[in-house]
């Protein structure tokens, strides 16, 4: 296969089926599935109908009492439950885009990070009001006249390009570094995925750090598809058995563990995931005995195992393997093949493709890129480079760092960095950075 082949052989399906921004295809499921369960967490659930009328009166609230409006950007640190989904709802729904902040995070990364945003406000549960000095800081929960705000949709419009999020990784200073995702970069991870199929009967565990982008694919391929999300508190994800007993209670259908995890529970009890149609992993390289033994044990196994991979800068998702069967433990895994709307090279040194079987780096395209880095101009520029194939200057490839080849049949597999990054249980972590700290 030549350069010019091996090229187009990589690009995905470019298409996207009416694209919208996320707040829009949440109330676009409310309207078809409103007394559908939206989310649960312990034993409290809320119906779409419900979280999209409640959402709508906090959008109010926002725009009314802090001028929340579009391109705003609004920090949010609360743990996981249906609080934390009303708010992220309630800043898209003004047009604003949301900047999770883990509660469990150490205090100078908070800090750094709400330093870096300069957010217009604070959004915070109450028992950990105390734990962010920050002068515009609101714990919604605390409002006792939010059914004096209005139930209407805000008419705001949102181009599927505005910014819906921030994650932060590691920085190379030891600081955390914002990625600008837009709404295209989620939406179209979960209204076009060739990796698996969602209906409004499935149950999506929530189990992510709300400040890992992995956090957005779970609630967002749940509340995007009138599916329901169901909420796990750390406490149970970190007890074996207790995790278990969870996913089997609550008829879990889909969800996502990191690789680390998975190692853990696997060892446990390698039946636990027998209802599960869809057990997604990435964030680290997955073991190829890990899924052999969730997919060959007499207790139970999942429909499938779907081998993620992408980094925060490419839309949370770029490739995947979707595994049903595995023979021997000794099976080398890959990192799969694009998504839809992703475009996938490997160049050598010089940005010059390579042939197929050969290391090089991976460089990922699309529609579905982030927008660069908060505040880092240099950075950004040096990482989201004009695509040096097509002549565009809006075509953005992603620069990942990671070293791959192309095996026969089209899949990728991962061989390494090309730099000083590393990953621990799921987040980015520079050498670097942890040298300077």
């Amino acid at each position: 296969m030549g350069d010019a082949a091996m090229l187009d052989a990589t690009h995905a399906d470019l298409s996207l089926n009416d694209p919208q921004e996320l707040s829009g295809l949440f109330s676009k499921c409310a309207d078809m599935t409103p007394n559908n369960i939206a989310v649960v967490h312990n034993r409290e659930m809320i119906t779409y109908k419900e979280l999209d009328i409640l959402s709508n009166r906090y959008a109010d609230y926002l725009h009314q009492a802090h001028h929340i409006e579009r391109g705003d950007l609004v920090c949010v640190a609360y743990e996981r439950g249906i609080n934390f989904i009303v708010a992220i709802l309630s800043i898209l729904k003004c047009g604003a885009a949301y900047v999770p902040i883990d509660t469990k995070e150490p205090a100078e990364r908070r800090r750094d990070i709400i330093d870096d945003v300069a957010p217009k406000l604070l959004l915070v549960q109450p028992k950990h009001r105390g734990d962010f000095d920050f002068p515009n800081c609101v714990s919604l929960d605390d409002l006792t006249d939010i059914y004096t705000f209005s139930p209407a949709p805000r008419q705001t419009y949102i181009h599927s390009q505005d910014l819906a999020c921030v994650f932060f990784t590691s920085g190379s200073t030891g600081r955390p570094k914002g990625v600008l995702l837009p709404h295209l970069a989620l939406s179209g991870l979960v209204r076009s995925p060739r990796y698996l199929t969602i209906t409004p009967d499935d149950r999506v565990l929530s189990s992510s750090s709300i400040a890992f982008d992995a956090a957005s694919f779970e609630i967002w391929t749940a509340l995007a598809n009138s599916a329901t999300l169901v909420c796990i508190d750390y406490e149970t994800i970190i007890n074996p058995e207790a995790f278990a007993t969870f996913l089997d209670q609550q008829d879990i259908s889909v969800m996502w563990i990191t690789s680390a995890l998975f190692d853990q529970v696997v060892d446990f009890r390698p039946g636990m995931f027998k209802k599960v149609k869809y057990l997604l992993s990435g964030g680290d390289v997955v073991n190829p005995k890990t899924v052999y033994k969730v997919l060959n044990n007499d207790q139970g196994r999942p429909k499938a195992f779907i081998n993620g991979y992408g980094p925060t800068e490419t839309g949370i998702l770029a490739t995947f393997q979707m595994i049903t069967e595995m023979h021997s433990y000794n099976e080398p895994l890959s990192i799969g093949k694009a998504l839809a709307d992703t475009v996938l090279y490997v160049l050598d040194e010089k940005r010059q493709p390579v042939p197929p079987g050969e290391q090089g780096e991976l460089y990922i395209g699309g529609h579905r890129l982030a927008k660069g880095y908060l505040n880092l101009p240099e950075r950004t520029a040096q990482t989201f480079i004009q695509n040096p194939f097509t002549g565009n200057p809006t075509d953005i490839l992603y620069r990942t760092g990671d070293l791959v080849r192309f095996r026969p049949d089209g899949s990728l597999e991962f061989t390494g960095r090309a730099d000083r990054q590393i990953k621990f249980r799921g987040f980015r972590l520079e050498l670097d950075g942890i040298e300077n700290v």
